[in-house]
């Protein structure tokens, strides 16, 4: 048995929705049982919490819901469907913007009742066009199946509840045949009422199926041809991976590269389950593998980029103060100590970050530069040879700091902001041409 998964630009159209049926068909030839999870067509998501918005202030939201269900009608007929479902979830999604503005209060659990419509809108398009092509398809609502508590807006899931529900409800309509079409992202309480997921919440959902179904695969379907060696927009030689691991994956996430999040998939990580992340609109391309063990020969797999930052050069007593800030230690990217003291790397994403580390320092003193740090991951990149190549790259940059770290295991790499974007492609080099036997 597979999991796919299919995110919000996989589907975003009538166009979209048409290649993943191919994908999905195609596949389903070649395994004994298929299970699809949708996210919302891109944008929706978005446009529902601003319908919920607009609603629960008394402002008139008939503009906004128009457009919503024109794009999903529309959506409907360039597919060929002259009855849909999708028409009912509309009214229903109409009917709860009703009773919100009527109670005129936004409360978590109101975004997450209106939120989940999209999913719903998706999954009944794309099962209905499934079906309209002969093809055995059971929609199933993911509200029967990830019972979560009532943390609203990022529930908890109840895994052992999950899997049973799965077992009891999916396992079966999978194992006859059918193509199984469920919604990422939502849930509900064990009372109905429904929830969402929070961040990644439809990757999320396909690892719990694919733990509570024991599937051989996960498949996240998104834009791009899986995990790259570093971003394409910063050094155009980069490649996507054959294979990585969850540690590496974890690496890259932590130090600012646009990959999938690792916690997501921590379920299919527990289970053994590989996740493979591929291309929707390049499904040829072979993607990314992700294993719990390192299977890549290169001693470095990746490097990401955390930008900008502020290196910050001060006494003992000065990092002690800038750790004392929650907000500043949650941002803290590297801290070593130094002959002179205790250097400290902040993750600078607005301006007051600099305001705070400031008044942090008042009475320690210290020097505050903007930096990026460069991580750089892999199961030997610790190695002598390894390092050797990274400090043979890093000859021609004034100002830079090296250091390993083991947990998560990657080097650290600190360069003036200016400078990052030449040492990333300088760097990069160590990807391309490192091996497993630079231990």
């Amino acid at each position: 048995m597979q999991v796919m998964k299919f995110g919000g630009t996989s589907v975003r159209n009538a166009e979209a929705l048409r290649s993943v049926s191919m994908i999905v068909r195609e596949h389903a030839l070649r395994t004994s049982g298929t299970v699809v999870v949708l996210s919302a067509t891109a944008g929706t998501t978005n446009a529902l919490l601003v319908l919920a918005q607009l609603a629960t202030s008394g402002r008139n939201y008939e503009r906004e819901f128009a457009d919503l269900q024109e794009r999903h009608l529309g959506i409907a007929l360039e597919l060929g469907l002259q009855h849909t479902a999708a028409e009912a979830i509309l009214d229903e999604c109409r009917q709860r913007l009703e009773a919100a503005a009527i109670l005129g209060e936004c409360t978590n659990q109101t975004l997450d009742a209106i939120a989940g419509y999209g999913e719903l809108l998706s999954t009944q398009l794309f099962a209905d066009f499934l079906s309209s092509l002969g093809i055995n398809t059971i929609r199933v609502d993911a509200r029967d199946v990830v019972i979560t508590n009532n943390d609203f807006a990022s529930a908890a899931v109840d895994l052992d509840a999950t899997a049973r529900a799965a077992q009891r409800i999916i396992k079966p309509l999978a194992e006859s045949g059918s193509i199984v079409v469920t919604q990422g992202f939502i849930g509900a309480t064990t009372t109905g009422i429904p929830t969402t997921l929070g961040r990644g919440g439809s990757d999320y959902t396909a690892a719990l199926l694919g733990r509570s179904l024991g599937a051989s695969e996960i498949q996240i379907w998104t834009d791009v041809s899986g995990v790259y060696s570093c971003d394409p927009r910063i050094v155009p030689d980069a490649e996507p991976l054959a294979s990585i691991s969850f540690d590496d994956v974890r690496t890259l996430a932590l130090y600012g590269a646009k990959v999938l999040h690792p916690e997501t998939v921590q379920p299919a990580v527990e289970a053994g389950i590989p996740v493979r992340v591929l291309n929707t609109f390049e499904p040829t391309a072979a993607g990314t593998i992700i294993t719990a063990e390192q299977t890549a020969q290169q001693a470095v797999t990746a490097l990401a980029i955390l930008r900008p930052c502020l290196s910050i050069h001060t006494s003992t007593g000065g990092a002690q103060a800038i750790m004392a800030a929650p907000h500043l230690r949650e941002q803290t990217a590297m801290q070593i100590a130094t002959k002179n003291g205790h250097m400290v790397v902040v993750h600078a994403p607005h301006e007051d970050i600099a305001t705070d580390i400031n008044v942090a320092l008042v009475g320690f003193g210290g020097t505050i530069e903007p930096a990026a740090c460069i991580a750089l991951c892999g199961a030997d990149v610790a190695a002598p040879s390894a390092l050797a190549q990274i400090a043979a790259r890093l000859c021609d940059f004034a100002d830079t700091t090296v250091t390993s770290v083991l947990q998560p295991r990657c080097v650290l790499v600190t360069v003036p902001l200016e400078r990052a974007i030449d040492a990333c492609k300088a760097l990069h080099h160590v990807v391309s041409s490192s091996s497993s036997s630079a231990s």
